[in-house]
């Protein structure tokens, strides 16, 4: 889902919970309480919008956690039924992300090596042989480390990356999946990586103290079209 299907998705649940607001009724005892008939509609839109923040921004962002504490915090006392102040803190999230997700937007476009869409591909990835928590927590930190001009490092993770992922292609090694997986133009890009950039990252991490240096630069290290094409094939692979 990109931005803007999602910036419309919230709005809309947005609206239903504005709605949601005017159902409440005043009791001299028990001050704003939601009727019971309307517990259900909250319900589906608070799993609707926790579900959609889950898809953009992953498992246990911030912004589903606050969601799910405001309902735990503040509940009706004496009713089922959450509260008018937590509906209305929920809407407040929501405002939050909205005005989050252009910012963010923005950022990835200006510095990513790698794409947050194809991030957020291999996110939603469910597979009962892989656990890529480890893959995306390296390429969150290339892209941390691209954006922030750490060039060394972004050749270390890449090197990590083509390390950790030969299993998913059913090799031990990068150069075996390099050689034997896939046509000419995937060989192509996988041999790339494992040619230039492996040697790139091996001279940062071995070479000894000399007299004078040279500091690689951002086109030195960018080897973001190669790796973005096998990191879609790995979300083809176990999809």
């Amino acid at each position: 889902m990109n931005s803007e299907e999602i910036l419309a998705e919230l709005n809309e649940q947005k609206q239903n919970l504005q709605a949601l607001l005017k159902k409440f009724i005043k009791s001299d005892m028990l001050g704003l309480y939601l009727p019971t008939e309307y517990e259900s509609q909250f319900k589906r839109i608070e799993i609707e919008v926790s579900d959609l923040l889950d898809e953009y921004f992953g498992k246990s962002n911030k912004y589903s956690n606050e969601i799910s504490s405001t309902i735990i915090n503040k509940t009706g006392g004496f009713l089922p039924g959450i509260t008018y102040a937590g509906v209305s803190d929920i809407i407040a999230i929501i405002d939050a992300v909205i005005s989050r997700i252009p910012k963010q937007e923005s950022v990835n476009k200006k510095e990513m090596f790698v794409e947050s869409n194809r991030i957020l591909e291999l996110k939603s990835m469910v597979s009962q042989d892989y656990d890529l928590t480890r893959l995306i927590k390296l390429l969150d930190e290339l892209n941390i480390a691209y954006s922030s001009g750490s060039y060394m490092t972004c050749t270390m993770i890449c090197r990590a990356i083509l390390d950790h992922i030969p299993p998913i292609f059913g090799f031990n090694t990068f150069i075996e999946v390099s050689n034997n997986y896939g046509g000419k133009s995937f060989k192509g890009n996988s041999q790339h990586l494992q040619n230039s950039l492996r040697n790139i990252a091996d001279n940062h991490l071995h070479l000894p103290i000399r007299k004078k240096e040279v500091l690689p630069n951002q086109n030195q290290i960018n080897f973001s079209n190669d790796l973005d094409v096998v990191l879609s094939e790995i979300v083809r692979l176990l999809k």
